[in-house]
């Protein structure tokens, strides 16, 4: 499920990176073609007419890029000896403890925050000098 955390992830970024590739492909062509308008060059020929962007093309994948990015912002994994608690921006800290395991949240109105659950030992006594010791 890690794995599939990561790649929704990896699959979003690479949306909104190729979207930002497409934009910067097509302006260095609209660059290219007005370099060339302003000092045409006999043996090039015709011109043509000027490359646009493809702004509904990026468009359409910054949007879709939102989608694995939310599903991944979903899920949450509690590592074991840790337990996790949901918090919501509305409700405040829901009931019910979240175990070590894959979970679901929804995402960008709750959050999950860990505990450590494993035991841990504090020690008190009389040191060798006669002092008490406190450590913890």
């Amino acid at each position: 499920m890690l794995l599939l955390k990561y790649l929704l992830l990896y699959v979003g970024i690479s949306m909104f990176v190729i979207a930002a590739g497409i934009l910067s492909y097509d302006a260095y062509l609209l660059i290219a073609w007005q370099r060339r308008r302003l000092d045409p060059d006999p043996e090039s020929g015709a011109l043509g007419p000027a490359p646009g962007l493809r702004w509904r093309t990026s468009v359409a994948l910054v949007l879709l890029a939102w989608a694995p990015l939310l599903i991944s912002a979903g899920i949450v994994i509690v590592p074991s000896g840790m337990a996790g608690v949901r918090v919501s921006q509305t409700k405040g800290t829901l009931a019910g403890t979240l175990y070590p395991g894959v979970h679901f949240v929804t995402p960008l109105v709750e959050r999950v925050e860990l505990f450590n659950t494993r035991d841990q030992l504090f020690t008190t006594g009389i040191g060798e000098d006669g002092l008490t010791n406190y450590r913890s």
